[in-house]
């Protein structure tokens, strides 16, 4: 999974995950990029495969990576998949 986060991109690059490649050659000027999230985001991200809740994710090369999926948990035909940040920090209303 690649997450882009504008809100993150005050941060320095050492707070962040490495940015990642999203597309080369979709538009003009070549490669385009994510926003790389605060690092942590691995911590506070759960995926879920028609409700069944995967193993915590880890972060390679910019991307989320869940390390399996039980086959248990996979449909033949559609699936359902939730994403949920499980700790948010509170946003400050201006």
């Amino acid at each position: 999974m690649l997450l882009s986060d504008p809100a993150a991109a005050s941060r320095p690059d050492t707070e962040r995950i490495a940015q990642a490649v999203v597309s080369i050659g979709a538009r003009p000027g070549g490669v385009l990029h994510n926003q790389p999230p605060a690092q942590g985001i691995e911590r506070m991200t759960e995926l879920r495969i028609n409700n069944i809740l995967l193993e915590p994710l880890i972060v390679e090369d910019g991307w989320l990576l869940f390390r399996r999926v039980l086959l248990r948990s996979l449909a033949v035909v559609e699936y359902l998949a939730g994403v949920r940040v499980v700790e948010q920090p509170a946003v400050d209303d201006p």
